[in-house]
């Protein structure tokens, strides 16, 4: 029940965990990391202007959707 805190203070320098009430926590992606995943973003958004073939563009689709998950944060 709840999160393994000893889980997360693996992933501290990449992730931001506030605690907003006794058993509810966000966790956010550190601003340092939100620039070099928004150019990765951008990266995914070049690739599907030049590709065209279905199986790469699901794939890099897939991957950008990823990415989405992750700047959202999860609450």
């Amino acid at each position: 029940k709840g999160i393994k805190f000893n889980v997360l203070e693996n992933h501290s320098k990449f992730v931001e965990i506030t605690k907003l009430d006794r058993n509810k926590v966000k966790l956010q992606v550190h601003k340092s990391y939100q620039e070099k995943i928004k150019k990765l973003k951008d990266f995914c958004d070049g690739l599907l202007k030049e590709i065209k073939h279905p199986a790469p563009r699901l794939a890099i689709l897939n991957i950008k959707e990823r990415i989405d998950k992750i700047m959202r944060g999860k609450e």
